[in-house]
């Protein structure tokens, strides 16, 4: 993959209706490497939709969006101080990637905190996911992923894998 992007605020993103990101980065741009800094995404359709193959994000808000607060699906997934909150549906919807999240917050989502399949490694340390509700499941999710996760200095209240809870957050 060749190529980068970096977007450093202070900035607000909002208004991309429908089903559009308030920052899109078209999944087939063969981009390398995008870096978000310094930006609140609020009051679109998904908050940032990412195709590149290394996320960094830092500093980031995405917050209010009708879908997912970050939908991002190839790669790897790395942030410190990101918050996602009061999406439609995931804070944060991560396929087929590796996540690494440093004080992160996911806070009264309408689905889940942190959504995370296909067997790729889920760290997260310094972090608090509460308050998710899954509309689809049985009742409140806050991180969902199909390998154990490992939690450093993280509270969440409930967390499920293929076989049920992983047994890291409070409420398992």
């Amino acid at each position: 993959m060749r190529g980068f992007c970096t977007i450093i605020g202070p900035g607000d993103v909002s208004g991309a209706a429908g089903v559009a990101a308030g920052i899109y980065l078209n999944f087939s741009s063969r981009l390398g490497t995008v870096r978000i800094s310094q930006v609140t995404v609020h009051d679109n359709g998904d908050g940032i939709g990412d195709g590149a193959r290394r996320l960094i994000l830092t500093d980031v808000v995405s917050s209010n969006n009708r879908l997912n607060g970050i939908y991002f699906i190839q790669g790897s997934l790395r942030g410190y101080n990101v918050t996602t909150s009061n999406n439609g549906m995931n804070g944060v919807l991560a396929d087929n990637v590796s996540v690494r999240l440093e004080q992160f917050t996911a806070i009264a989502n309408a689905e889940i905190g942190l959504n995370h399949s296909h067997r790729r490694r889920t760290l997260l340390v310094g972090s608090r996911l509460t308050g998710n509700q899954w509309s689809s499941g049985s009742g409140p999710l806050d991180l969902f992923s199909s390998a154990r996760p490992k939690l450093v200095d993280t509270v969440c209240e409930h967390s499920l894998g293929p076989a049920g809870p992983w047994g890291v957050c409070s409420g398992d």
